[in-house]
């Protein structure tokens, strides 16, 4: 319960002059400076917040003094006082007008003497005064070196000031002069210097009083802590424990009354914690015996089965057996003293008090009520007592009975707000009026509760890497795995490996990558990869020829090593792009052209291509007569190809023709330039191309300086881009050019690839690097040599694979 403050109360003791006895001669009293020290307080009501003491018990001799230890804030204080001297009791003195306390030795009759002074405190104390008395002023004695510096001074006579103006010395201006030094705490220790420049009688502690510093009955008890929020690092985990000092806790996310959790995911953590002050109920335990409570019951009064054979009749007794042959021996709960419980034989008379007290409360203050019950026979329910609870005739909680068994104590609980109330009056009372409805009632509490609590987020640090998806792949198709993280400028690396975010797996097994998070957590993380073995390859891909205008060719593949079950053989053609195919290992009755053979077996695929030639293919030859000269210029080409039956011309003036024959061609070219004509012969299926070049000079102009430099441009027409490293590239022979700009069409014009690089080199694919067919392209060129000589022409060129 709270503690009034009602006024202020304040402990002096004054004596008006000491005799120094032999210390001086003569019995008169001695012009000294004494500082009587009492620590004053603003008085509570309770004992226990106010400490007096009047020093009987200092030793005669002693450079340290400790108090006995007083009832304090729900506790016990004492303090010790320190100094180099060695302290003596007053009675010591042989000054019958001080009657109590203690003084320092004859050493500080030497005016050079600075005297230390230490008061300790087992425990914060408050509102402190010390009292100072000059009963002689003309020695100008003074304190300094306060600490802490103090809060206030009050006078009584004279004035006591502040000679530095920081709160740590005291001096008085006048003879005579008395007032008090004051700290409002809380403080454990105050040190100061004595000076005195003349001689005297010395310091004296004449008594001792402080308060509580507790402002609530909470205060008491520890501020609850469990720590600061957190952040964890992925896959860690944190416990929680709850402190010690405390009567009730629970945790927001464990059941009961766990004593720590472990957290290992995103959460916020709430540990709900309290205390009971002291117990206000007067005898809750019945260990003070038949006091403190009024009842509507009476005491028993004997009869056949004991004490309380009759109805609506109570004891205080250590066991309900004792007191009636069919009760059980029920233990106390808790026992502090005999053991003893308060035990119930029904009443007849329902609703009557079974127990009941009146308890000064704090207005606006949240109380806890408890009290335990039992049966005290094994009954059944409509016999078991029915128990009503009560605070100033307002039914507190729900009814409640114990239990059907015999000795099973039940706890009740509830709690309650006094309101504006200063008194509760507490009543349990029994309802049924049946037989056997017999109990018994322990441990009634009733307290000031204290609950706290404290909060902490945890969370888990959100910095993740990933080394990505399990791979799978065969061992012909190398792979690299590239690992990522959710934050900027990861610093990956691998373990047993490169630093960086790629790796291309060697061998099969888990490949782990590693990094350290903004937050400084080890991040890791694993991916397995599996490199499928290929044990076989291809031995043999070969063709059979085909006759020209028949389908009589074929393709074939032997392999060898060892597969998983049976290979799949797939080929295509002719062409790469042609959808027919077949699943074999052979494919007859195939047209020339080119073929491919795709090889899988668990998954893994080996490719491979073969030519089916033709066994007798056309050939392409014309000649030109002239192939040169000025405009008008009239050519005759002349056919010689062979095995073939039909023939397409095309003249590179735009005029084209297709015959049947060997017969000649004349055409006329009149504009200055080069002309590509083209003859394809054709049989069946089967073609070949033949080129020649017309070029129609421009009229004749006087010759011009040579050039300082030799230039010159030659052109192959033929080039086999199959990878064998022979021939594989079309290029120009080029001596002292500067510049060039090729572009190479198809048969039908179609541009397929574009240059201007120097020297120039076409590997046979298009500007996608896709492959080209075999057949006849022509191109175009435009150069210049080292003295910018202008060069430009035409012509053609053969892929053969």
């Amino acid at each position: 319960m709270k503690k009034k403050n009602v006024g202020a109360k304040y402990s002096l003791t004054l004596p008006n002059c000491f005799r120094s006895g032999d210390r001086i001669s003569g019995s008169v009293c001695v012009k000294t400076l004494a500082l009587i020290i009492g620590l004053l307080s603003f008085t509570q009501i309770s004992s226990a917040q106010t400490v007096s003491d009047d020093l009987n018990w200092v030793p005669t001799s002693a450079t340290t003094a400790t108090s006995p230890s007083f009832s304090y804030c729900g506790g016990t204080v004492s303090y010790t006082i320190t100094s180099p001297l060695a302290y003596e009791n007053v009675s010591a003195s042989g000054n019958p007008a001080l009657l109590n306390g203690m003084v320092t030795p004859a050493d500080i009759f030497n005016n050079t003497q600075t005297i230390p002074i230490t008061i300790t405190f087992s425990q914060p104390v408050c509102n402190l005064r010390i009292r100072l008395d000059d009963v002689d002023g003309a020695q100008n004695e003074y304190l300094d070196g306060i600490n802490p510096a103090y809060d206030g001074l009050t006078s009584e006579i004279g004035n006591l000031f502040d000679m530095g103006a920081s709160s740590n010395s005291v001096i008085s201006d006048v003879d005579n002069a008395r007032g008090w030094i004051e700290w409002n705490g809380p403080l454990t220790s105050i040190t100061f210097n004595y000076r005195r420049p003349g001689g005297g009688f010395g310091l004296v502690i004449d008594s001792m009083m402080f308060s509580c510093c507790a402002t609530s009955p909470c205060d008491q008890y520890p501020v609850l802590n469990i720590g600061n929020d957190t952040m964890l690092c992925q896959g860690t985990s944190i416990t929680y424990t709850v402190p010690s000092g405390y009567d009730y806790y629970n945790w927001n996310i464990a059941p009961g009354n766990q004593t720590s959790v472990t957290i290992n995911s995103p959460t916020t953590v709430i540990l709900n914690a309290g205390n009971y002050t002291q117990n206000l109920v007067v005898n809750g335990d019945f260990e003070a015996g038949n006091t403190g409570f009024t009842t509507g019951y009476g005491p028993g009064t004997g009869g056949a089965f004991g004490l309380l054979t009759n109805p609506s009749t109570y004891a205080i007794t250590t066991s309900p057996n004792l007191v009636h042959n069919n009760f059980g021996a029920c233990a106390d709960l808790g026992t502090t003293g005999p053991g003893n419980m308060l035990v119930v034989n029904g009443s007849n008379v329902p609703n009557t008090t079974v127990w009941s007290q009146t308890i000064a409360v704090d207005p606006g203050t949240n109380y806890s009520f408890s009290a335990w019950a039992t049966s005290v026979e094994n009954i059944t329910q409509s016999n078991v007592a029915v128990l009503q609870f009560f605070i100033d005739g307002v039914q507190l909680g729900p009814v409640f009975s114990p239990s059907l068994s015999s000795c099973n104590w039940l706890q009740f609980v509830q709690s309650w707000n006094s309101g504006a109330n200063t008194s509760a009056t507490i009543s349990i009372v029994a309802q049924v009026s049946s037989g056997n409805n017999d109990f018994a009632i322990d441990n009634i509490t009733f307290n000031t509760v204290c609950p706290q609590s404290d909060t902490i987020v945890v969370t888990y640090d959100p910095s993740t890497i990933s080394a990505g998806p399990n791979i799978t792949f065969c061992e012909n198709e190398p792979e690299t795995i590239t690992a990522t993280a959710n934050f900027a400028n990861p610093n990956l690396s691998w373990v047993s490996g490169p630093s960086g975010a790629t790796i291309a797996p060697t061998a099969s097994g888990n490949y782990v990558v590693q990094a350290v998070s903004p937050n400084g957590c080890n991040l890791r993380d694993t991916v397995a990869v599996t490199i499928k073995a290929m044990p076989w390859d291809f031995d043999t891909v070969a063709s059979v020829p085909s006759d020209c205008g028949s389908n009589n060719g074929a393709v074939y593949v032997l392999m060898t090593g060892n597969f998983i079950g049976q290979p799949l053989y797939t080929w295509s053609g002719p062409g790469a792009n042609n959808p027919n195919q077949i699943n074999a290992s052979v494919w007859q009755n195939l047209s020339p052209g080119w073929y491919y053979i795709d090889v899988e077996n668990n998954g893994c695929h080996r490719n491979d291509s073969v030519l089916v030639m033709p066994l007798n293919p056309p050939v392409a030859n014309v000649s030109a007569n002239p192939t040169s000269g000025y405009g008008p210029l009239s050519v005759t080409f002349t056919n010689g190809s062979t095995n073939a039956n039909t023939y397409d011309w095309y003249f590179g003036n735009g005029n084209s023709t297709t015959l049947t024959d060997l017969s000649s061609q004349n055409q006329v070219y009149d504009s200055v330039g080069t002309y590509l004509v083209t003859l394809v012969a054709i049989n069946g299926s089967c073609t070949d191309t033949a080129f020649v070049t017309i070029t129609v000079i421009p009229p004749y102009v006087p010759p011009v300086i040579p050039p300082i430099v030799p230039v010159d441009l030659k052109t192959p027409n033929i080039f086999t881009p199959n990878g064998d490293k022979v021939n594989d590239f079309f290029t120009f022979e080029l001596l002292n050019i500067k510049s060039l700009e090729v572009t190479i069409v198809n048969r039908w014009g179609n541009p397929v690839y574009t240059s201007t690089a120097v020297p120039f080199s076409w590997d046979g694919k298009d500007a996608s690097g896709n492959p080209m067919e075999e057949g006849v392209y022509f191109y175009k060129y435009t150069a210049l040599g080292a003295q910018d000589e202008p060069f430009e022409g035409q012509g053609f060129v053969q892929l053969f694979k």
